[in-house]
């Protein structure tokens, strides 16, 4: 995939938002954009099926934008499906909506989202955040650079066969409150003591 432009999945059922979506990106970068027009046929992209069965592993979005509201399935619904497949689960995914919704906000994080995007009235100011958000998962924003590494992550699998935490078990766990990082020892619940490995005498 050296040299070509990198490529967006808009998920979006309002014509209308569609359209103003994708010429802010226009504006934004030199990309491909793909529109899926519900969840069902953004599922369909990401996963290969139906019509877009002759797709690859190779030619997944680097990006999805991804509307909560969505004929069909809904954006929750795909985003859940979503961090449940090893092809998929990596995607950075930007919900881009119209609802302030505490609630919506809360179950787009608990779900997989990457971020969540407040789409602005005024398209001036929706063009320069899309600017900024398009450029930062673009650009800045590093991937697996194989679809095989982005799967051994997945199942818990490092090139030295050494053991990994796997994102699909930090993901169905069933503790609840945040977690940390051990770099040595991989992802853990909280520490009943409060205290994280660095704390440690």
């Amino acid at each position: 995939m050296t040299g070509q432009a990198p490529e967006i999945l808009l998920v979006e059922d309002d014509p209308n938002d569609a359209d103003l979506a994708m010429r802010a990106i226009r504006n934004a970068t030199d990309c491909v954009i793909h529109l899926a027009h519900d969840g069902e046929e953004a599922l369909d992209v990401l996963l290969h099926r139906g019509s877009y069965s002759k797709r690859t592993s190779m030619t997944q979005p680097r990006l999805v934008l991804l509307d909560l509201k969505l004929s069909k399935i809904g954006g929750l619904d795909v985003l859940r499906e979503m961090r449940k497949h090893p092809e998929t689960w990596f995607i950075p995914v930007v919900m881009l909506t119209s609802s302030s919704q505490d609630g919506d906000i809360s179950n787009s994080y608990r779900s997989g989202a990457n971020s969540y995007f407040q789409k602005p009235v005024d398209f001036s100011q929706f063009r320069s955040a899309i600017k900024h958000v398009v450029g930062y998962w673009l650009q800045l924003n590093l991937l697996p650079r194989e679809s095989a590494d982005a799967r051994d992550i997945y199942l818990g699998r490092t090139s030295d066969d050494t053991p990994a935490t796997s994102p699909a078990a930090v993901l169905e766990a069933d503790e609840p409150g945040c977690g940390y990082l051990d770099l040595s020892g991989g992802i853990h619940g909280d520490d009943p003591g409060g205290r994280r490995p660095a704390d440690e005498p």
